[in-house]
């Protein structure tokens, strides 16, 4: 089989690094992600009025925080790449 999902996107070396980094993180403990929450909460601004929506502060189970933030960092990974090269 050819291809693990971010090679076939065609993203090149920056793929073949993002994968490397991604298992590197799988194999990290997951007590370290616990703070790594994306769930967001409307927070409204006591002085101005307006509601935005803020990243939640609560804690999460590790297996999800960890999850979150190798998705986030693919997510930053393909940002990252000019829009000529897409």
């Amino acid at each position: 089989m050819s291809g693990f999902g971010l090679a076939t996107k065609g993203l090149g070396l920056l793929g073949r690094k993002l994968k490397h980094e991604v298992k590197r993180t799988q194999k990290m403990p997951d007590k370290i992600f616990k703070h790594v929450n994306l769930d967001t909460v409307e927070h409204k601004n006591p002085r101005t009025g307006k509601i935005q929506k803020v990243q939640s502060t609560k804690l999460v189970k590790g297996s999800k925080g960890k999850k979150n933030y190798i998705q986030k960092m693919k997510e930053y990974a393909v940002k990252s790449i000019p829009k000529d090269k897409k």
